[in-house]
């Protein structure tokens, strides 16, 4: 019994599939309606075509396929072909795709972006986001001081401390404010300078 299986692998390059990878970037030629395997077609695959060609919408190739299947055993499949033909669908947004349709790659042309860049946004998924307003100041009535149910007075005024409203501070203070609360004794627990022998009396 064999512990190990011989396994041969092949990478599907580019220039072994007629120049089209999976997930580039394509446009249909201008000249594809007049092309003579576009005119044997049924009429939906001619119409879902031109559908295609009158949009704004990024086309992609979702597979590059030899226009015969290997039979020749091991022998690679992108080897033993004359022509590819191509899967292409519409991006409708990313990673979401649409109308399948299979033809031959000599109508179609490598659209990529160059570089590190990410694909063109078709104008027609641009809108307007709505975030990029004018500000201006908040303009208040004067009825509107005092009462807590206007923002004015629920974002400028705070309680005294008697359950009254008064003015926010708006500035920071340069000196000690005395608090609206009680006095505190730090003798007292709780209070800061607390020291244990106070409540460790009596252990020894």
């Amino acid at each position: 019994m064999k512990k190990f299986e011989t396994l041969l692998e092949g990478v599907f390059q580019r220039y072994q599939g007629g120049g089209f990878l999976s997930g580039d970037i394509v446009t249909i030629k201008s000249d594809a309606l007049s092309n003579e395997w576009t005119k044997t077609q049924p009429q939906a695959v001619i119409d879902k075509i031109k559908e295609m060609m009158d949009g704004d919408l990024n086309i992609r190739v979702s597979a590059v396929k030899a226009i015969r299947p290997a039979a020749s055993g091991d022998a690679q499949q992108d080897n033993q072909v004359t022509d590819f033909y191509c899967d292409i669908v519409r991006e409708r947004a990313p990673g979401l795709y649409h109308d399948f349709v299979t033809v031959p790659g000599h109508i179609l042309e490598i659209n990529n972006p160059e570089g590190p860049n990410l694909q063109p946004v078709p104008d027609s998924l641009k809108h307007d986001a709505g975030d990029h307003i004018d500000p201006k100041e908040y303009e208040h009535e004067d009825s509107d001081l005092g009462d807590t149910t206007k923002p004015h007075t629920q974002t400028c005024y705070t309680d005294d401390g008697s359950g009254k409203l008064k003015p926010t501070e708006k500035e920071t203070a340069k000196k000690n404010t005395k608090g609206t609360g009680k006095d505190w004794d730090d003798k007292k627990p709780g209070g800061g300078n607390y020291v244990a022998s106070v409540y460790l009396t009596g252990l020894k």
